[in-house]
């Protein structure tokens, strides 16, 4: 992944424009996840509770108690900033005014219409300063009649929204808490979490029925690392203020074993026990090259350490025994690390590089048959295919044969750098500031996908590919597309 010497020439890029997912797409085919902690606005129908946020809404069904994948940009809204919301009863349509204006949900066509007028004679919740009863918040939080929720670091989160059911519960939107829900006669509070904790997304780590995301979240706001539990639809987030051992929560990759999770940052690398759930840390005190870790892969019994300068390798043969040493490229910035079955690829700032297991050196690729000269920004591996990116151009060399081939993929304005990549049987993606570029291998064709399409943002940072669908990880959110959806031609 680029870092701080890309940095600049990346910040120039503006923010995309919202997607309108309209046909071949279906509803679902994009699903964005965000930070959907701040509620602007409540609005019920008979089966759900809609939550207006700064990012989208989100929807929580009455019946089975669970939460359905959230309305972004990514499905056809007009805009993220959600400022109201309001319910049409007669014909089951679900209002929006957002900051890029109205539009409404059909659920009969599972489509979104621009325009109209914000119905405002529709019920919808109340906001502002209200004086609720006292209702009894879970272990670690007080409810304050005032209007507002404190946590057990003494952060205060404003109510803003507010509306009651017909089934004696009181549903609440806190600015920065997400939602609630108060039962008017047990006197009960409930309180969810529902998406990320902070927008930015550059890592993103599947570790069985979980998925982890990671970013560089420092503007001002509480930031942290989530954790998806899709089996139990349970979001879990961890905050380096507050949690021993992790020393911080600006995530730059991730790798996981049967029994650690291990988060890079930009101020050292952490462990987390999945069984005891401690948080164990490491920086250069311990070993590291420097603090700053840019990549991280598994190998038998040992964690590959890429970092901002040079190279460090990890051992855990028996999950006790840990020792860090620095292995070589010293005061070289690393870009990423794919462990191989005989080498460790390293694209590096300058060029391309080997670890050989056997031989246990480092080794230095050069052709001229390739461009791998200067910046290797991506690596991924696919059978005996090593995928590189550039900042120009995609190459492959073929261990098997031992050739080499590039592929040009299209010009795009402020898309000819390659940021990430991931191969695979059919295809191979590549994460651009202009998108994400879908390379199919049987035909030689490219697709560029943005937020046309249903990108959250075309800076695309980080991909992981899960069979059919892809993730995608942006600066505003990581975004599911189902790819290889049946129905659809390309």
């Amino acid at each position: 992944m680029i870092r701080s010497p890309l940095l600049s020439l990346l910040c120039v890029i503006l923010f995309s424009t919202p997607s309108l997912a309209k046909p071949p797409y279906r509803q679902g085919d994009w699903i964005s996840y965000s930070d959907f902690r701040y509620v602007t606005s409540i609005a019920l129908s008979p089966r759900y509770v809609y939550f207006g946020t700064t990012r989208g809404i989100t929807r929580y069904n009455r019946y089975t108690e669970s939460w359905e994948y959230p309305f972004t940009t990514s499905t056809g809204m007009l805009n993220g900033w959600v400022e109201d919301l309001a319910y049409d009863p007669s014909r089951g349509e679900l209002w929006a005014k957002t900051r890029g204006g109205v539009c409404r949900y059909q659920p009969a066509f599972e489509d979104w219409i621009y325009g109209g007028s914000f119905p405002e004679s529709l019920a919808h919740s109340h906001q502002g300063k209200f004086n609720p009863p006292y209702f009894f918040p879970p272990f670690g939080y007080n409810f304050f009649t005032e209007g507002y929720i404190m946590n057990g670091h003494l952060r205060e989160f404003p109510i803003r929204a507010w509306l009651k059911d017909n089934w004696d519960h009181l549903w609440l939107g806190t600015w920065g808490l997400n939602v609630g829900v108060g039962n008017y006669r047990t006197r009960q509070l409930k309180l969810f979490r529902y998406g990320l904790m902070g927008t930015n997304v550059e890592a993103i780590l599947k570790d069985g029925d979980k998925l982890w995301f990671g970013g560089e979240n420092d503007f001002g706001d509480f930031s942290g690392i989530t954790v998806y539990d899709r089996r139990k639809g349970e979001w879990r987030y961890f905050e380096s203020t507050y949690t021993d051992g992790l020393l911080s929560d600006q995530v730059t990759c991730f790798a996981s074993s049967s029994t650690y999770v291990w988060v890079g940052t930009t101020q050292g690398l952490s462990q987390y026990n999945k069984f005891t759930e401690e948080w164990n840390s490491f920086t250069t005190f311990d070993g590291l090259p420097a603090d700053e870790v840019t990549d991280l892969d598994l190998d038998d019994g040992s964690l590959w350490i890429g970092t901002s300068s040079g190279v460090a390798r990890l051992s855990f043969p028996n999950d006790s025994t840990i020792s860090l040493a620095n292995v070589g490229l010293k005061l070289t910035r690393i870009y990423d690390v794919e462990v191989g079955e005989d080498l460790v690829w390293v694209g590096t700032e300058d060029g391309l590089y080997g670890w050989d297991k056997n031989r246990r050196k480092w080794v230095k690729f050069s052709s001229a048959k390739a461009p791998i000269v200067g910046e290797i920004t991506a690596v991924s591996l696919w059978g005996d295919e090593v995928w590189l990116g550039t900042p120009h151009t995609i190459s492959c060399f073929d261990k098997s044969t031992r050739k080499w081939r590039t592929i040009n993929p299209p010009l795009y304005p402020g898309g000819e750098f390659i940021l990430c990549l991931a191969a695979s049987k059919n295809t191979v993606w590549a994460g651009t500031p202009a998108g994400a570029l879908k390379y199919n291998r049987q035909d030689g064709s490219w697709k560029l996908y943005t937020t046309q399409d249903g990108l959250l943002d075309n800076l695309v940072q980080t991909l992981l590919i899960e069979g059919d669908y892809i993730w995608f990880g942006t600066r505003l959110g990581a975004t599911r597309f189902y790819w290889n959806s049946p129905y659809r031609i390309n």
